[in-house]
């Protein structure tokens, strides 16, 4: 019997502020009240909430985004990309707000009650295999060597080995990966700070622009690549310790990255 193949990809898109009420188009439900603890909450990044701030404490610093592939030279940059990561339902881009921060810090944000603090997604999420990874972590520079990393991470590994069934349920992740950039030293130590399982590197895993950083040229006619040093944590590996040793890192007294 003869076959068709009628898939097209869909044309890039603009910058838009996306659907109201935004769809966040995730492939596991997402219950936000679970992504909060008494220092930081992690939420799903609306545009029409969070973009304007972000660009705005952002904006001055490319240097946030020197390790990943992508930049952000405009809002509108900025929002196309969000709507591109919104219509791949294995990523959900959240935002990170410090509660910490008072109504007369520069970075307040009314509508969440804290400071904006960056941005983090949940990448290449499967709810058939269980698994998710963390990536896109961009912290501006007023959060950094602060406590928001470690309570954002600790967060959401809480919240992604929680049992749907648990009182306080989460999404039941089997493996949840961390990949860096082979040079970003910064990002393995969070890795290793956690106990993350270093299981090598993975060549030619990004796309990336001309100019960046370990950029390495592909085939004549194609943008460059680079690869990920892979980082991974599983349930067992959650349950046989790790679990006790990310619950020490975020409730430390002094103010930790």
């Amino acid at each position: 019997m003869a076959y068709v193949n009628l898939y097209k990809p869909s044309p890039a898109p603009g910058p838009t502020w996306g659907p109201d009420p935004y769809d966040i188009n995730f492939v596991f439900d997402i219950d936000p009240k679970y992504l909060e603890n008494d220092k930081v909450k992690v939420t799903p990044f609306v545009p029409a909430k969070h973009a304007e701030a972000y660009w705005k404490h952002s904006k001055d610093h490319p240097e946030l985004y020197r390790f990943l592939p992508w930049d952000f030279l405009t809002i509108d940059d900025l929002l196309a990309k969000l709507e591109t990561w919104r219509l791949d339902p294995t990523w959900l881009t959240l935002v990170i707000i410090d509660k910490t921060r008072k109504s007369d810090d520069p970075t307040y944000l009314a509508s969440e009650g804290g400071g904006i603090a960056g941005m983090v997604a949940l990448i290449r999420s499967s709810a058939l295999h269980l698994t998710t990874e963390i990536g896109a972590v961009t912290i501006l520079p007023p959060f950094q060597r602060t406590h928001v990393t470690t309570n954002m991470v600790g967060i959401i590994l809480q919240y992604c080995f929680a049992s749907p069934s648990a009182e306080r349920p989460g999404l039941g992740i089997r493996r949840l990966q961390w990949s860096a950039h082979p040079a970003n030293a910064a990002s393995a130590r969070v890795a290793e700070k956690f106990q993350f399982v270093r299981e090598g590197s993975m060549k030619w895993t990004w796309v990336v622009p001309e100019g960046k950083e370990g950029a390495v040229l592909a085939r004549e006619g194609e943008l460059p690549g680079r690869g990920s040093a892979m980082y991974a944590m599983c349930w067992d590996d959650w349950e046989g310790g790790t679990k006790d040793a990310a619950i020490r890192l975020m409730d430390r007294k002094r103010p930790s990255g």
